[in-house]
């Protein structure tokens, strides 16, 4: 778990890390775990538009695994429940969607809340308007909310 890396003054310094390897190799099987996963930049590797994101086959064979030893899995992402569900497939956990606004927990008990008070049209064109002048950015329509991501240009 442990590696080696060279600082920039050419001193060494050690510096851990973990593989889900070492998660599935060191667990106490007599103890109680649950792993919270988030998606994109931890599962999912980090793309600059969002739609070309895919959790590669060996994550989710790891993740399955985990589960497997009855260590329940959840999924905490900015997305919602369907994409991310797209993503993981064909494991099925359960996910906080949308940062928490969206929960799925299995087939029979999902819970979404009720925002049909809120005109997400409007919103949308307003965001929309406000950022032409900055063709970088990208507005992402999730249905329950809208994110505003600055991946091309995080200044």
């Amino acid at each position: 778990m442990n590696s080696q890396s060279t600082i920039s003054d050419g001193r060494e310094k050690n510096t851990s890390f973990v593989t889900p390897n070492d998660i599935i190799n060191n667990l106490s099987l007599d103890k109680k775990y649950c792993l919270f996963l988030d998606i994109d930049g931890t599962l999912a590797p980090f793309q600059i538009n969002p739609e070309h994101s895919f959790i590669p086959k060996t994550t989710l064979d790891v993740i399955k695994k985990i589960t497997k030893l009855n260590i329940p899995v959840i999924a905490v992402t900015g997305r919602d429940v369907d994409t991310a569900s797209k993503l993981l497939h064909p494991i099925e956990v359960p996910i906080a969607g949308l940062h928490g606004l969206d929960i799925y927990f299995d087939s029979g008990n999902y819970i979404r809340p009720d925002l049909s008070s809120i005109n997400f049209k409007k919103l949308k064109q307003d965001i929309t308007k406000n950022c032409d002048k900055y063709p970088e950015l990208l507005i992402e329509d999730k249905g329950y909310s809208i994110a505003l991501h600055y991946r091309k240009n995080p200044n």
